[in-house]
C-alpha cells in the first residue's frame, strides 16, 4: 500500500503540494479512484485516501497510526559529509523517536541549522519507506550535555569502540 506523508491530517478533500502530486502520480502512478494511506509523521495519525485527480485526494477518519512504543533518543556527534542522512534514515528504520546531533570538539565541518530541515525530511521518508506512522524529532545541539538533558530516558547506553568492557547492547538493557 502506498503511504503518504500528510501534515495536518483531517477527514474530506484536500489538494496535494507539488511534492506530494509527483510521488502519487508519476511515482507510484496511481489514479482517479486508487487507494492509498496517508500519514501526519508529527501526530502518529493515519487514515485511508482515495486519488480524485492528479493533485486532489479524499481522506476518511484520521485514526491512531503504529508508532514507536518506547521513547528511545538516537545522540550522534556530527559526521562529515552526507552520512547524517544514512544515520537518520537508520535511527529511524530502528524506531528511534529522536535523534540528536551534537557538534564535538572533533568535527570536522559544523552543519548549518538548515540542515535540520533536510534530516526532518529524511525522517519523514523513512518513516513512509518502513511503515512508521510517526517521525523521529530531529535536533542539533552545541554540546553532549544539552543532548543528555532533552532526553528523559532511565536507561542510557554509549556505544564505543574503546569500551572498557565488552556488553551487548542487550546486556545493558537487560540490567
Amino acid at each position: 500500500m502506498v503511504r503518504l506523508p500528510m501534515n495536518d491530517l483531517a477527514a474530506g478533500e484536500r489538494e496535494l503540494d507539488a511534492e506530494q502530486a509527483r510521488y502519487i502520480g508519476r511515482v507510484h502512478r496511481l489514479r482517479a479512484g486508487d487507494a492509498f494511506v496517508a500519514f501526519d509523521p508529527k501526530r502518529a495519525l493515519e487514515a485511508d485516501g482515495e486519488v480524485l485527480s492528479r493533485d486532489r485526494v479524499r481522506l476518511g477518519e484520521p485514526r491512531r497510526a503504529a508508532a514507536a512504543t518506547r521513547a528511545v533518543t538516537w545522540i550522534h556527534g556530527c559526521p562529515k559529509g552526507d552520512k547524517a542522512d544514512a544515520i537518520v534514515r537508520d535511527a529511524t528504520e530502528l524506531g528511534a523517536t529522536r535523534v540528536t546531533f551534537v557538534q564535538t570538539a572533533r568535527i570536522i565541518a559544523k552543519p548549518p541549522a538548515s540542515r535540520v530541515e533536510r534530516w526532518e525530511r529524511i525522517a519523514r521518508e523513512a518513516a513512509r519507506q518502513c511503515g512508521r506512522g510517526d517521525a523521529p524529532e530531529i535536533a542539533l545541539r552545541a554540546r553532549w550535555e544539552d543532548a543528555l538533558d532533552e532526553s528523559d530516558a532511565t536507561t542510557r547506553v554509549c556505544l564505543t569502540v574503546i569500551a572498557k568492557k565488552r556488553e551487548t547492547v542487550l546486556d545493558a538493557l537487560a540490567s
